[in-house]
């Protein structure tokens, strides 16, 4: 076991980025007394952001589950601290409630305006988004639970299995409440894919990100990496970042050729005025470049390459939470993305203790096992 993780230096660490975590968090919490719309928005991106990264950890983890392979012995230590973090989605979801009526259109919509979708207003209520919210937040932490016990060993692929599936549908229907519900009149039947492409890139790039920096930084002293290892790595990003491309071109060209007024005025607003340019960053830095990089493998035995392509694709994945979610809002809130990116930091530095203290008690349990 690597003493790093239970060094004085390492826990003072730990503690700076909670203390500066928590205080950034509290000044973006001052801006509800002057501009609460602006807040809350750029709350539900970070919300998004750092939800997404936890679950995207545990659907790798069940797929390593299930299919095996040294690439997710290697990852393991980062892939099972991060299910900590899900315990953590229930307390960064609390703001939300309190800003609904800011947030989402139906939460205030007149009872002659939901005349015109009833169903729609039966689905969309506050009770029963809330009722909603809990069973999804709910499914997740006993998901959580159940992959952190050390059972028999045939039980995790058996959770996995079934976590999959459960996985697909409550992020899916989250995905629906908490983001394509911003837009009252708008859906996507594929728009759960999305985010499960998108949280599953987050989520590796972040454990690729730990698992190489530590090395190169020397601080941990685990059997190196082999060379078939860091080539499965590689392709698996790659698979990931393919797998959004695809996806992501398919709902817009289903919704490009149906050309409805209802679908297509969604692209419009994020393809307009600066978000054009989100959107053209999005082509050339999540997908063009990723892709050509990945395909080197060279780049793939590098740990200094690989550290930037997932650098790279964390950051991308910010920028894709936020050009999916804030172009629904009102254009006047103008710095809602700078604020998004503030309060994305702060709520970082509580997930990040969270994640490290975790990693701290799974080290001496893979030394164990």
């Amino acid at each position: 076991m690597n003493d790093s993780h239970t060094s004085p230096s390492y826990e003072s660490l730990r503690r700076r980025i909670l203390t500066a975590g928590v205080i950034i968090l509290v000044l973006g919490f001052l801006v509800l007394v002057f501009d609460s719309r602006a807040f809350f928005e750029a709350y539900l991106v970070a919300f998004l952001f750092w939800s997404g990264i936890s679950l995207g950890g545990m659907i790798i983890l069940m797929i390593f589950h299930l299919t095996g392979g040294k690439w997710g012995g290697v990852l393991r230590p980062y892939l099972h601290a991060s299910l900590g973090t899900v315990l953590l989605i229930p307390l960064l979801f609390l703001p939300i409630p309190f800003g609904l009526s800011q947030l989402y259109a139906w939460a205030t919509v007149s009872a002659e305006a939901a005349a015109h979708s009833p169903h729609k207003a039966i689905y969309l209520t506050p009770t029963f988004f809330l009722i909603r919210a809990m069973v999804y937040i709910g499914f997740w932490l006993v998901l959580a639970l159940l992959l952190s016990r050390r059972g028999e060993a045939g039980d995790h692929p058996k959770i996995s299995a079934v976590g999959l599936v459960i996985y697909m549908l409550t992020v899916s229907f989250s995905s629906v409440d908490w983001i394509m519900s911003l837009e009252r009149h708008w859906y996507s039947t594929i728009y759960g894919v999305v985010l499960v492409s998108a949280q599953g890139i987050g989520a590796f790039s972040l454990a690729l990100l730990l698992t190489y920096r530590l090395r190169i930084r020397g601080e941990d002293s685990t059997e190196e990496i082999g060379t078939k290892e860091k080539a499965d790595l590689g392709n698996l990003l790659l698979m990931l970042v393919i797998f959004w491309a695809y996806i992501t071109f398919s709902q817009f060209l289903i919704i490009y050729y149906g050309n409805l007024p209802e679908e297509a005025t969604w692209y419009v607003a994020r393809t307009s005025g600066v978000w054009g340019w989100v959107a053209l960053a999005l082509v050339f830095f999540h997908f063009i470049l990723p892709f050509i990089l990945l395909l080197s493998r060279a780049r793939k035995q590098n740990p200094f390459g690989m550290t930037r392509v997932a650098s790279l694709l964390i950051a991308m994945y910010f920028l894709d939470i936020l050009w999916l979610v804030v172009p629904s809002f009102d254009a006047q809130s103008g710095w809602v993305p700078i604020l998004a990116l503030w309060v994305t930091i702060g709520m970082g530095g509580i997930w990040t203790f969270v994640l490290t203290h975790r990693v701290r008690i799974q080290r001496p349990m893979e030394s164990l096992s």
